[in-house]
This record gives structure tokens, C-alpha cells and sequence, in this order.
């Protein structure tokens, strides 16, 4: 998986626009980060709470993980060369409902 898959999945997402955030490609719903490639790592960091980080983590830790940066804020690094596809899409929607206004929700699973 790629910066390429990545891109062709958030096309699929209502109002996701791409910014560069720290240096590298960042994706945000109305101003809102939802996830950025890693600026070191073959990884995407998705926004994530700290229960769900937790679970996803000690679930598959060759997939999800974070460092020590990442302790005290609430992402997720997904190491692309790990991660399915599918996988991958599901926790980008269901962040990007959290994150998107409810007109774009709504619009998105009609």
C-alpha cells in the first residue's frame, strides 16, 4: 500500500481535502485532521482515541503501534506494508464519521 491507495480511498470520502501537515500529506474534513503519512516511516497516522488505540494495538502490533511522540495524543500509526486494503478503509470511514459534519454523513450513506 501506498501514498496512491491512500489518496484513492479518501476520493471515496465527502469533503476530504488534502494538506500538507508537518512536511508530508495530510487529509482533513472541514479543517480537521483525519490522517498524514508518516514523515520517516512507511505509515499513516490515523486519528484515533486512546480505548480503540489500545485495542487495535494489542490486537495486531505488527500492524498498529505508535512512538513515543504519539503516547499522550490520540493517533494511531498503521504500518502500510502490514495493513490490508480493506482494513485500512474501515478505520479511515469510521474516523472520517466522527470527524465530518452530519450533512456530509447523511449525503455519504444515502
Amino acid at each position: 500500500m501506498n501514498l496512491t491507495a491512500i489518496r484513492q480511498m479518501m476520493k471515496k470520502l465527502p469533503g476530504v481535502q488534502e494538506r500538507p501537515c508537518y512536511g508530508t500529506p495530510g487529509f482533513r474534513v472541514k479543517r480537521k485532521l483525519l490522517a498524514r503519512m508518516h514523515q520517516s516511516e512507511d505509515a499513516v497516522v490515523v486519528k484515533c482515541d486512546f480505548q480503540e488505540r489500545e485495542e487495535l494495538t494489542a490486537a495486531n502490533p505488527s500492524i498498529y503501534y505508535i512512538t513515543d511522540h504519539y503516547t499522550e495524543h490520540e493517533w494511531v500509526l498503521v504500518r502500510l506494508s502490514e495493513v490490508d486494503e480493506d482494513e485500512l478503509f474501515a478505520l479511515l470511514e469510521a474516523r472520517w464519521k466522527q470527524l465530518a459534519p452530519q450533512s456530509l454523513v447523511e449525503e455519504y450513506s444515502a
